[in-house]
């Protein structure tokens, strides 16, 4: 028997790189800022297993979190 539960856990985020964008000129478009992220339930990497909605979700996070940690005197 197979069937879906859905379940809240608790999951570990690391940032791995963060790039910060560019604004645009002339001759290139802007580019947005971006971070690679890691993605964990306990030991168990689920970062490529999140479908694309929660992941982008999580990147946004972590983005909000970086600028206002970068604001903080």
């Amino acid at each position: 028997m197979t069937y879906t539960v859905a379940l809240e856990l608790p999951v570990t985020v690391d940032v791995l790189d963060a790039v910060r964008g560019a604004d645009a000129t002339r001759a290139t478009p802007a580019e947005p800022d971006s971070v690679d992220l890691l993605v964990r339930v306990g030991a168990v990497d689920v970062t490529g297993a999140l479908p694309v909605d929660v992941l982008e979700n999580l990147r946004d996070d972590a983005l909000e979190r970086l600028r206002r940690a970068a604001e903080e005197p």
